[in-house]
């Protein structure tokens, strides 16, 4: 594709990727974003394998490992001490591990890439409706504003995207009754620094604890991010028995976290994340096209959904580049990564009410037999190449990821 004026909607993880490879490119970009001052909402999340490797395309990874946590094992066990799930990433590559970051991290390495590529980045815009006109793709903002003509627009604005809908990608979103409330701290002295922890207590509670580095490199205190799951509807009840209750039960599940808690003295400071699983009918058209979780948002139960955003816009940029017919290049986009969200969409929806459910009898067969995963080869590659990122369907897997995502030996 030609150099062209290409609008971004949001400014999360997938959209400042694209903008950067894209002014590289060539190409005139302009990323709106709708919050007046970029600020990164959640808590840590876990760089796998493919979003490794596509931070390394951005050229940006120098600045992400240096200040996130390398995790070298995932471990799950019952408040019992029953393990559930442990894997090792190096029964992977012995050069290959995970990354806990803390969000803003990420986004500044991020938005710093995509000003020095050159990039241009709107704030306190909202964009709230497109058009398409004879000289191409219009966006209006929630002042009435008009942005345009754009050759192409990608949709990027995440979980609670309108335009995908007004862009005629007839999207379905589906809200998950079980949240989280989560927290950040300074790394307890109990707590291992180089692996992401989960306890459960049947399939109604479930805490983890992951390791996410430092906002800046070299400055500050390590911190680790703790996730607290909970029913939605359970929510003002959860407040309203106090941090005494909230302590206690922490306590039952998994003591060695008391110190996160430790400083919280208002549930109500904490923020609920909300979770929905989001699914387009058509990935592109007419010159408008949607990546990361406004096209694939699911439950967080395989923490896919930075890492597929990130892959998503390496995708994408490449497609643009290989092909000379712009519709030409969404459509080789979209046969590359819609087998890839179908995979970890359907993963997730089986997984999730293993761990977040009011089916309570899962929990007996997954607290018997889950440790056998780690101990039967077959398994515990599979286990793997999912965990990784690496699947790119349900019979195929991508792992030149674990080469491109490697670590050079010391």
């Amino acid at each position: 594709m030609s150099a062209a004026h290409v609008a971004i909607v949001g400014c999360g993880s997938a959209g400042p990727a694209l903008a950067t490879l894209l002014a590289r490119a060539g190409h005139q970009v302009t990323v709106f974003e709708r919050t007046p001052a970029l600020t990164a909402v959640g808590a840590g999340i876990l760089l796998e394998a493919n979003g490794q490797a596509a931070l390394r395309t951005l050229g940006v990874w120098p600045a992400v490992a240096a200040c996130g946590q390398r995790i070298r094992r995932l471990h799950g066990a019952t408040a019992g001490g029953r393990t559930v799930l442990d894997l090792c990433y190096a029964d992977a590559h012995a050069h290959v591990s995970g990354f806990g970051i803390h969000r803003a991290a990420l986004l500044n390495a991020l938005v710093d890439g995509m000003h020095a590529a050159g990039a241009r980045l709107q704030l306190g815009t909202e964009i709230v409706a497109l058009e398409r006109r004879a000289d191409g793709q219009w966006l209006r903002a929630h002042d009435g504003a008009e942005y345009g003509p754009f050759a192409l627009v990608v949709i990027a604005d995440g979980t609670q995207s309108r335009l995908t809908a007004a862009a005629g990608l007839a999207p379905t979103v589906r809200q998950y009754p079980w949240g989280a409330v989560w927290l950040i701290g300074p790394t307890p002295a109990g707590l291992a620094d180089d692996c992401l922890a989960q306890r459960y207590r049947g399939t109604t509670r479930m805490v983890g604890v992951l390791p996410t580095g430092r906002v800046r490199a070299g400055v500050g205190e390590h911190l680790t991010s703790m996730f607290w799951s909970l029913r939605l509807a359970e929510i003002e009840a959860w407040r309203a028995a106090g941090v005494s209750a909230w302590r206690a039960d922490v306590a039952r599940v998994m003591p060695a976290a008391l110190p996160l808690v430790a400083c919280v003295d208002d549930l109500s400071a904490l923020t609920v994340a909300r979770y929905a699983n989001v699914r387009v009918a058509r990935v592109w058209r007419d010159g408008v096209v949607v990546l990361g979780d406004a096209a694939h948002a699911m439950s967080p139960q395989l923490g896919m959904g930075a890492n597929l955003g990130l892959a998503d816009a390496v995708t994408l940029a490449a497609a643009l580049a290989e092909h000379a017919d712009q519709e030409r290049a969404l459509a080789a986009y979209a046969r590359q990564r819609q087998p890839v969200w179908r995979f970890y969409q359907a993963a997730s929806r089986l997984l999730t009410p293993v761990f977040q459910s009011r089916l309570r009898p899962l929990a007996w067969p997954r607290d018997a037999f889950g440790g056998m995963v780690g101990r039967i080869p077959a398994l515990r590659r599979l286990s793997l190449d999912v965990l990784l990122g690496l699947k790119t369907g349900w019979c195929s897997v991508d792992r030149g990821l674990l080469a491109a995502a490697a670590e050079t030996p010391e």
